[in-house]
């Protein structure tokens, strides 16, 4: 990785890459990349890859097919430390939706039970049951003035 030549450094203190893509993409929170197409330095890699249109195709779809493999890869990583929200999990909220804010029944309490019932049954998605989560805690949150 090639660094700043000024010694600049991020918001956390690392030193700044030296692209202009690499260092905002960081600053932006966003994923990054550069991709060398090709180093061409005599006449002859200029013959061998880019004479004619031929030749460049030739090269993007051998650029494309690393890049696909790459996330591919990048995938099949990721599906390692995926987890799945199974039945245990969802008694276990069941078991205390009840009591998480409040150990008496009100309308807090039953909304929430009724989000775990939804989640068990398959009618609501782990990421709307996430949000509607976020949004009842924030409710209660704000009855109780926290």
């Amino acid at each position: 990785m090639r660094t700043s030549e000024k010694n600049e450094k991020y918001p956390n203190g690392k030193i700044r890459d030296y692209y202009r893509v690499i260092h905002n993409s960081i600053e932006k929170g966003i994923p990054g990349v550069i991709v060398e197409h090709s180093f061409v330095d005599n006449d002859n890699d200029v013959e061998q890859f880019l004479k004619d249109d031929s030749k460049i195709k030739k090269l993007a779809q051998a650029e494309v097919k690393e890049q696909l493999s790459e996330l591919r890869a990048s995938k099949a990583e990721a599906e390692k430390y995926r987890y799945t929200i199974d039945a245990e999990d969802i008694a276990a909220w069941k078991q205390v939706a009840g009591n998480i804010v409040v150990p008496e029944e009100n309308y807090f309490t039953a909304d929430l039970k009724k989000l775990v019932e939804r989640l068990a049954t398959g009618n609501l998605t782990v990421e709307a049951f996430t949000q509607e989560g976020n949004r009842y805690f924030e409710m209660v949150y704000r009855e109780r003035g926290e």
